[in-house]
């Protein structure tokens, strides 16, 4: 977005749909659109905090799966995940690929979402060429 004077805002629903072709780029992310639409919403709603909050995208990630690898310590190692658990530690490490890769394509094609814009227009305190944020 450096440097870029305009930004076309996309719909929540677009936003959607290019996330799930980014998921399916990924490793492992070749499930289904309506197991995707269990948790796309979600990560986007994660998103979206995310960049409101002017947070670092990066640290909030590895900050949560710290606390996650945490919470699935144990002293019984013979205790294994369940296949469900699997998959959701699975979709869990995807989140900052996931996060990356719809912020980059967005970008490339001139677009955005209204967080990251306002996140964008908050940290260069340029706030004099947009209306509205």
């Amino acid at each position: 977005m450096e440097g870029e004077e305009d930004f076309v805002l996309v719909e929540n629903l677009e936003v959607l749909a290019r996330l799930y072709a980014v998921q399916l780029d990924l490793p492992q992310g070749r499930e289904g659109f309506h197991s995707f639409l269990n948790w796309g919403p979600i990560a986007l709603a994660d998103f979206h905090s995310i960049d409101q909050h002017l947070l670092d995208a990066n640290k909030v990630f590895k900050n949560l799966k710290d606390i996650k690898d945490i919470e699935e310590w144990s002293f019984d190692s013979k205790k294994e995940l369940t296949k469900d658990q699997i998959v959701f530690r699975n979709q869990w490490n995807r989140l900052p690929q996931l996060y990356k890769g719809l912020h980059e394509g967005l970008e490339k094609d001139g677009t955005t979402t209204k967080a990251k814009l306002s996140k964008y227009v908050a940290q260069s305190a340029k706030t004099d060429k947009y209306d509205k944020v």
